[in-house]
């Protein structure tokens, strides 16, 4: 043991030393870069079963009635294994001047964030819709696509039609042309069905349609029947993370660069030369984004193509770093809803005030734990909603609880005050009437 543990170290040290980009020959350069990939993939599957086998030992005392290992914090994060906000890189430190919230507000987008919750003792989820004026909360039993279109129309029940958007929704969805074909010839068409109506005819014309098959039908006619429904008003883009029960919901969809960020952070190099092209990535990643947020408050034309092209080469630049790489590949394909932004200036480049209203919500799950019953969910996300709407439109939400019970009628309804103040700040395109 003690014989072999100065080589252990001796060949560490060595590994740590090894930049490929020092190497002279090609050959060998490509060598060693594949040789430290296999090292990083090793490294990582190593520490995968370790995790693995200490949550079975775990779970293997617990049945014994005893203790698993005891969950230590350390005292200081290193690297990236744990500390995956980006908050201050993001920043731009600034000069503190208080002033108006108000004065610069663009009401031109919802942004949409989920959290756990639970009611009576089950799984459910919390929905924040939000934009600069008001923050809504609305609790589901599940977090899938078609609650996350229930929230946006404030409905318990879907209604659904099959008509030419939804078979153009059921070819990105990838359903087989056979059951495509079938819906065209057996189902009416043009129609407007309800949530038990559609069931119905699914199970009496399609009954050997898959679960999965059958979930994107549903998907399909219910957002196809949000597009063309008029009782309330479009939302043309979503700004969220990259969860999929987003996805084909609205127009357009701007993801969030900051999320983006995070899975860059739980990279967790083991190569000196890997650790370092990761930093040097990190860097000129957020030296972009702060050139996009540049360009929201100075827009052109030029500046746009430009920006277009520096995307691609800080995702198409291959470090040797395959990890690295690979990742920034599954970015290079984000493009359209990282960069709409371009387009659209006025769409901001993250849901943090989302995550602020969902972080609102786990304290006070922490605090209280859980609601008991559907109606007491209910009133919880009211008041939730309340509280955080009040406070965006700067009313004591003591005196407007006061005004409401009392029926003294002082404070108009929150829905005029909102109207009110959209009309005093310039619209984006997201917000425009069709």
């Amino acid at each position: 043991m003690t014989q072999t543990a100065p080589a252990e170290k001796l060949m560490t040290v060595l590994l740590q030393s090894i930049d490929p980009k020092e190497i002279a020959d090609e050959s060998l350069r490509q060598t060693i870069e594949l040789l430290l990939n296999l090292i990083e993939q090793l490294n990582s599957k190593v520490k995968d079963l370790v995790e693995e086998n200490q949550k079975l030992r775990d779970e293997n005392n617990r049945l014994k009635g005893e203790q698993g290992k005891p969950d230590i914090k350390a005292n200081k994060n290193i690297g990236f294994q744990n500390d995956h906000s980006s908050e201050k890189e993001r920043k731009v430190p600034t000069k503190h001047s208080k002033s108006s919230k108000n004065a610069t507000i663009k009401v031109d987008r919802e942004e949409i964030d989920q959290t756990g919750a639970r009611v009576g003792g089950v799984n459910h989820t919390t929905n924040i819709i939000c934009n600069p004026l008001y923050t809504v909360y609305l609790t589901t039993k599940n977090k899938d696509r078609l609650s996350v279109l229930k929230v946006l129309q404030n409905v318990t029940a879907l209604e659904f039609i099959l008509n030419e958007f939804t078979y153009e929704l059921l070819d990105t969805l990838n359903l087989p042309t056979k059951w495509n074909k079938q819906l065209k010839e057996l189902l009416p068409q043009e129609t407007v069905f309800t949530e038990i109506e559609f069931n119905a005819l699914l199970d009496e014309y399609l009954s050997k349609l898959s679960f999965q098959y059958r979930t994107r039908v549903q998907e399909a006619a219910a957002i196809a029947f949000y597009h063309q429904q008029t009782n309330i008003p479009l939302i043309k883009a979503l700004v969220c993370d990259d969860a999929p029960q987003f996805k084909l919901l609205t127009a357009d969809l701007a993801l969030c660069w900051v999320h983006e960020a995070r899975h860059y952070k739980k990279l967790s190099p083991f190569v000196a030369c890997h650790r370092q092209s990761l930093d040097e990535f990190l860097d000129d990643f957020w030296k972009y984004y702060r050139k996009l947020l540049a360009y929201r408050d100075f827009s052109s034309q030029d500046k746009s193509w430009e920006l277009r092209e520096e995307f691609w080469t800080l995702f198409s630049t291959v470090s040797g770093y395959e990890q690295l790489d690979e990742r920034k590949r599954l970015t290079a394909a984000k493009i359209s809803e990282l960069l709409l932004v371009l387009d659209h200036p006025e769409l901001p480049l993250h849901n943090n005030p989302a995550e602020l209203a969902a972080r609102t919500m786990v304290q006070r799950r922490n605090i209280s734990y859980a609601t008991q019953t559907t109606e007491g969910t209910k009133a919880w996300d009211i008041f939730m909603s309340l509280v955080s709407i009040t406070r965006k439109l700067e009313i004591s939400f003591f005196e407007y609880m006061r005004d409401r019970i009392s029926q003294i009628g002082n404070i108009p309804s929150l829905r005029t005050i909102i109207r009110g103040k959209s009309v005093l700040n310039p619209f984006g395109w997201s917000w425009m009437p069709e």
